[in-house]
């Protein structure tokens, strides 16, 4: 079903919408993927360290890869570091045409609000949708570029294939301990809350506890967060020329 702008779209723009909608996916070769692999390494480190300059050098390769990787021209990519941020929200990533065939993609590293590095998946998230709009331009032939439902599972396709070209670096789940057969309920309690490091307490003392009533430490006051005048910013942020 198209979004509620299309209605309002020229019958040239119609076309070209419904030919973005068409296209579900971004296949990259197997080739990509693999070299993909540590340039989405190095921008996890890049982005977890709040480096801009590793941030951006990795973001480019990233682009370079998968530009390389499916024939198109590589756009260029630039990292800034706070978000813009107006009454529309937060700017996220900017894909930038000129009539000569020249592309620009800018995404932001850090969020309006605390200045804090973004998410990682979140900034290559961001990153694969500037790169859908050049691909639709470069690889689809469209001759615009209109958030559709087949854009966005475009900007999925992308997306994923770059994790998966990543093994997870985090933490590994622990194992869990199988149950023995025949467990009783409370054998399985005891076990559970051995296993979170939590003291075992009999039942005869636990409806001891529960008959008795425990004294509540006073709640501390709230604290107000001061808010920030959204017309300041704008303001700010429209002063900008």
């Amino acid at each position: 079903m198209p979004f509620s702008y299309f209605d309002g779209l020229s019958r040239k723009n119609k076309r070209i919408y419904a030919a973005s909608d068409g296209v579900a996916s971004v296949p990259l070769p197997k080739e990509a993927l693999t070299a993909l692999a540590a340039k989405v390494r190095r921008l996890h480190g890049a982005l977890g360290a709040a480096t801009q300059q590793g941030t951006q050098e990795a973001a480019r390769e990233i682009a370079r890869v998968v530009a390389e990787a499916l024939s198109v021209p590589t756009p260029r990519v630039r990292v800034h570091p706070v978000r813009p941020r107006g009454a529309y929200g937060e700017l996220h990533g900017l894909y930038t045409r000129w009539e000569d065939g020249r592309a620009r993609i800018e995404v932001w590293m850090r969020t309006a609000v605390n200045e804090q590095p973004v998410a990682f998946r979140t900034f290559l998230r961001t990153l694969a949708h500037e790169l859908v709009h050049h691909l639709d331009y470069e690889l689809l032939d469209l001759g615009d570029s209109f958030h559709t439902e087949g854009f966005f599972r475009r900007e999925s396709s992308l997306t994923n294939q770059l994790l998966a070209a990543t093994p997870p670096s985090g933490k590994r789940r622990a194992p869990r301990d199988e149950p023995p057969p025949g467990e009783t309920r409370e054998e399985k309690l005891a076990r559970l809350r051995a296993r979170l490091g939590a003291p075992v307490v009999p039942p005869e003392e636990r409806s001891a506890r529960a008959r008795k009533p425990e004294e509540r430490p006073a709640r501390a006051p709230k604290r107000r967060r001061a808010k920030v005048s959204s017309r300041q910013l704008a303001l700010e942020f429209d002063a900008t020329p």
